[in-house]
């Protein structure tokens, strides 16, 4: 996996090695920054391909990276669980 600088909802998204993109559970910098890309499929949300949404939030506002779309997914609707790992005290 690789990591992008494509967020959505402040969580940070991971692009596979089939060009598909899903939800991590990451959502700050400092861990992102830290997070071996080998290690990545650890903090990926369960059931949560994203490529096709966000391949059409993309081409819509014409921006591929260094993005935060905020609203686009409604974790409760999704299904998805956000659970935290680690952090700073």
């Amino acid at each position: 996996m690789k990591k992008t600088t494509i967020r959505i909802n402040n969580l940070f998204v991971a692009l596979d090695d089939g060009d598909n993109y899903f939800l991590s559970n990451i959502d700050d910098i400092k861990i992102w920054k830290k997070t071996n890309p080998k290690e990545l499929k650890k903090y990926i949300l369960k059931n949560n391909n994203i490529t096709d949404k966000l391949h059409e939030l993309m081409e819509e506002n014409n921006i591929q990276s260094n993005v935060n779309f905020y609203g686009f997914l409604d974790t409760k609707k999704e299904n998805i669980s956000v659970t935290k790992e680690g952090g700073s005290s």
